[in-house]
């Protein structure tokens, strides 16, 4: 997810119960980094955080773990993304993230 993104994880539906079942890298985006840091949602992942030099090892990380990466920016629109394929959701339907 988006530095932007994390500010408001702890709104999203069950995200506790999310990131305790897969590790969750965090990009990089200008003017976001204090916002991200300071996040609700870190009060619990903070214990959670995983040095940006193992990122490469994250498939041996037991979750919930949460890294912070800093890559050059991606200049495609994510919104635009979305638009070519509108439906992209719904091949997440692992009963996991329901109810």
């Amino acid at each position: 997810m988006g530095e932007d993104t994390l500010p408001e994880f702890h709104r999203w539906k069950q995200w506790r119960r999310l990131a305790a079942k897969v590790p969750i890298a965090v990009l990089s985006r200008p003017g976001y980094d204090d916002d991200a840091r300071a996040a609700r949602a870190m009060g619990w992942l903070r214990r959670f955080v995983q040095p940006s030099a193992t990122a490469r090892d994250w498939t041996d990380w037991s979750a919930p773990a949460i890294t912070f990466l800093r890559l050059p920016p991606d200049r495609t629109s994510a919104t635009r993304l979305r638009a070519l394929d509108p439906d992209w959701h719904r091949q997440f339907t692992d009963p996991v993230f329901k109810e």
